[in-house]
């Protein structure tokens, strides 16, 4: 939908929203994204600030005491959310690990630096869902997944909007995904990728590789 003027000027959809090309899109199917659930949890960050919860230049310990571990309690919320507190790595983690958001809060927390991309813009593809949740949870009491609710959904009057699948009620149906999926092994990827992921150069590999990534989506 395309709004000008707070009314709608395009109001169409098209397509299927299951592999088999048996359901029609309607307009109340949800697709999934990625990344742009940054600029989603973002925002509630800057609400929480806005009302005085959060400041950007103190440090996260301040709100989070938990993220001081391993020499991180000087980390600033400004430098979490440029992507330059050097805790862009997974290093490992299992998908029961990531599928488990308190798990994956605790374990940020307790991460070490990476002291290479350590105040440099290094792309936190995974873990800065989880940087910023822990953060909002330590403030509010309340999940990331209450906060899109409340701070995003709601204020801007919308069922659509949801961190996970809609729930159970929700008028919004999730498409199925159609990216390749791998069923079958590759042995010499799984022997070398851990082990690249690993390094502290890794870069963008070590922000994205854990155990059965191929398969996950």
């Amino acid at each position: 939908m395309i709004l000008q003027d707070g009314a709608p000027v395009v109001d169409v959809w098209t397509g299927y929203s299951d592999r088999d090309g048996t359901q029609h899109w309607t307009a109340d199917t949800g697709a999934m994204v990625f990344s742009a659930t940054k600029g989603m949890a973002s925002t509630v960050i800057h609400r929480l600030v806005d009302r005085g919860l959060i400041e950007y230049d103190s440090p996260v310990s301040a709100y989070w005491p938990e993220f001081a571990a391993s020499g991180k309690s000087a980390i600033t919320v400004r430098q979490v959310m440029a992507h330059e507190a050097g805790l862009s790595q997974l290093n490992g983690v299992s998908k029961a690990d990531l599928l488990d958001h308190l798990v994956m809060e605790g374990r940020v927390a307790a991460a070490p630096v990476n002291s290479i991309l350590f105040g440099k813009p290094a792309y936190h593809a995974l873990t800065y869902g989880w940087l910023l949740s822990g953060l909002a949870r330590a403030v509010t009491g309340q999940s990331m997944r209450e906060l899109f609710r409340v701070e995003l959904a709601e204020p801007l009057g919308t069922d659509g909007l949801h961190l996970g699948r809609p729930p159970v009620g929700s008028p919004t149906r999730a498409a199925q995904i159609l990216l390749p999926q791998r069923h079958w092994p590759n042995h010499i990827f799984d022997f070398l990728a851990p082990r690249v992921a690993a390094l502290n150069f890794s870069r963008a590999f070590g922000s994205m590789y854990f155990p059965g990534v191929m398969s996950l989506v």
